[in-house]
């Protein structure tokens, strides 16, 4: 699964008229389930990886449109460049800190500022999440018999994201800092690219050109 920022400039493929906040939350796919640091939800969000696209057409027909694009393009670019990121880094904390280090490099290049500079609880914050968090429990009820908040879940992806990004420069050295000694490391988000890694980045951001030209 590309991070971030990979999967909101995958998302923009689609027609300019659905950019905005939905789309790109949308883009987070199921990763959003991720921000909760506990097993249910570790758990959840796996499983719905493991779902096929075509399913979600099926499961998703009653979503808003803007979110349901993004959440398929989110499946489809996990489709094409998983396997490449898999394939350096298969372990769960290494493959996901590589993730961050791509969107670091796709940050450089398409807004011009570092990763960390990017404001993502803003960016993903949606005024429509009541009606969004209604159909993704009923579905998740009806297919999996799994009982769940999706807006708790949202706001803790937000509040997470806030709690990583807000201050990131003082967060990676103080904060993020002394939440590891308790067990919980967040430090492994803050790019760092390392000189052995960038020639695998290299070779990602070009693969993802690709896709992104279309070929």
């Amino acid at each position: 699964m590309p991070s971030i920022l990979a999967h909101i400039i995958y998302a923009m493929k689609n027609d300019i008229r659905l950019w905005g906040p939905e789309l790109y939350l949308g883009s987070q796919g199921p990763d959003v389930f991720f921000y909760v640091n506990d097993k249910k939800h570790r758990e959840i969000g796996n499983k719905l990886h493991e779902l096929k696209i075509s399913d979600y057409y099926e499961l998703m027909k009653n979503f808003p449109e803007t979110f349901f694009k993004g959440f398929i393009s989110h499946l489809e670019l996990d489709e094409k460049l998983h396997p490449i990121i898999n394939s350096f880094y298969a372990e769960s904390k290494t493959h996901t800190k590589f993730e961050y280090n791509f969107d670091e490099l796709l940050s450089l290049r398409f807004i011009g500022n570092h990763f960390i500079e990017n404001k993502w609880w803003k960016i993903l914050k949606v005024d429509n999440i009541k009606k969004i968090s209604k159909e993704f429990d009923r579905i998740l009820m009806k297919e999996f018999n799994i009982e769940i908040n999706f807006e708790f879940v949202y706001n803790k992806m937000l509040k997470n994201l806030k709690l990583l990004f807000q201050y990131p420069y003082l967060k990676k050295n103080i904060i993020a800092k002394k939440l590891k000694l308790i067990g919980i490391d967040y430090t492994y988000l803050y790019p760092k690219i390392i000189e052995k890694d960038i020639n695998k980045l290299k070779h990602l951001e070009n693969e993802f050109n690709k896709i992104l030209e279309g070929d």
